[in-house]
C-alpha cells in the first residue's frame, strides 16, 4: 500500500506517492547528526520540527500510530535555502495542504498496522494448525500400520481410521493450494520429481470419498504406469482441484468417470462429470 507522504516508520523510510522525500534525507536519516535528532524527538510530543539539514519533520503519535513525516518542505517549518543549496526535487507546500495529507496518511498507516497485526495472527494460527495436522497424520499412519494385520480388529474401525487419514491428506492438499496462491514464486523454486500420474490421481480419488457428504463415486477406466517429470506442488494440487470441482458441482447421483489413455510419450486424462 502506497504512502502519500515520505514516512520514517520502524527505522525504514518509504517514499510518498504525492510528495517525495528529498535526496539528502533519503540517504542520511541513519547517519549523524540525523539519527541522534530522531532519537531525541521520539521522546517529545507530536508536532513540527526542523531536521539538521533544515527540512520539515512532523512527529505523528496518537497512542496507536507513531511515525515521522520526513524530508519535505512546509512553509514556516523549514529553513529558507539559498539558490546554491536549493533542492530542485522539493516543492514547498502550505501547512493547510500538509495537514490534509497528514490526516489521510494517518488512516493509511492505521490500516497498514492493522493488516500487519492480522497477518501476524494469521501466520501464528496457520503454524499451529499445520503442526496439529501433522500430528493427526502421524498418529493415523501409526494406527493403520499397527492394526492392519490384526484379525480381531473390526473392519469398520480400520476404515474409520483410514478415513481420518484421508481427511488429513485433504487438509494437506488445501494447504498446498493456499501456499501456491499466496506465493506463486514457489513454482519456480520447487523441486522436480518423476511422478506416477495414475497413482497420484488414485490417491486424490480416495481422499475425496464422502467429500461434501455427496454420494459420488469416481470411476477409473484404463491403468497406466506413465510417469512425468513435474514440479512436486502440481503433482497433488492439479488432480485435487480437478476432482474437487467435479465432485462439488456434480448434480444428483451422477458419478465421475476418469479415462487414462496413453499414446506414445503422451498421457491423456479425461474427466467427465454431469454438472452446470
Amino acid at each position: 500500500m502506497d504512502n502519500l507522504l515520505p514516512i520514517l516508520y520502524k527505522n525504514q523510510v518509504s517514499d510518498g506517492s504525492v510528495i517525495q522525500i528529498c535526496n539528502k534525507c533519503k540517504n542520511k536519516y541513519k547517519q549523524e547528526p540525523c539519527s541522534s535528532f530522531y532519537k531525541k524527538i521520539m521522546t517529545q510530543g507530536e508536532g513540527f520540527y526542523q531536521c539538521p539539514s533544515g527540512y520539515t519533520i512532523y512527529h505523528k503519535t496518537d497512542g496507536q500510530t507513531s511515525f515521522f513525516v520526513i524530508g519535505i518542505r512546509v512553509k514556516k517549518h523549514c529553513k529558507k535555502m539559498t539558490s546554491t543549496r536549493q533542492d530542485n526535487t522539493q516543492t514547498t507546500i502550505s501547512e493547510q495542504l500538509f495537514l490534509r495529507l497528514l490526516s489521510a496518511q494517518v488512516e493509511i498507516t492505521k490500516l497498514q498496522t492493522e493488516m500487519e497485526r492480522e497477518k501476524s495472527i494469521h501466520k501464528d494460527l496457520l503454524h499451529d494448525v499445520r503442526k496439529l495436522d501433522s500430528h493427526i497424520m502421524y498418529k493415523s499412519d501409526e494406527i493403520i500400520r499397527n492394526i492392519s494385520d490384526m484379525s480381531n480388529i473390526p473392519k469398520e474401525i480400520l476404515n474409520k481410521v483410514k478415513n481420518i487419514n484421508a481427511m488429513e491428506q485433504l487438509i494437506a492438499c488445501k494447504y498446498s493450494v493456499y501456499d501456491l496462491v499466496s506465493n506463486i514464486d514457489m513454482l519456480t523454486i520447487a523441486s522436480m520429481a518423476n511422478v506416477n500420474v495414475y497413482k497420484k490421481f488414485d490417491k486424490i480419488r480416495y481422499i475425496l470419498i464422502g467429500y461434501k457428504k455427496k454420494d459420488v463415486t469416481i470411476h477409473f477406466h484404463g491403468e497406466t504406469q506413465f510417469s512425468y517429470n513435474m514440479i512436486n506442488a502440481y503433482a497433488e494440487i492439479l488432480p485435487f482441484l480437478l476432482f474437487e470441482n467435479a465432485v462439488k458441482y456434480t448434480i444428483g447421483q451422477n458419478d465421475v468417470d476418469v479415462t487414462f489413455e496413453q499414446t506414445g510419450d503422451n498421457l491423456f486424462v479425461n474427466i467427465k462429470s454431469f454438472g452446470p
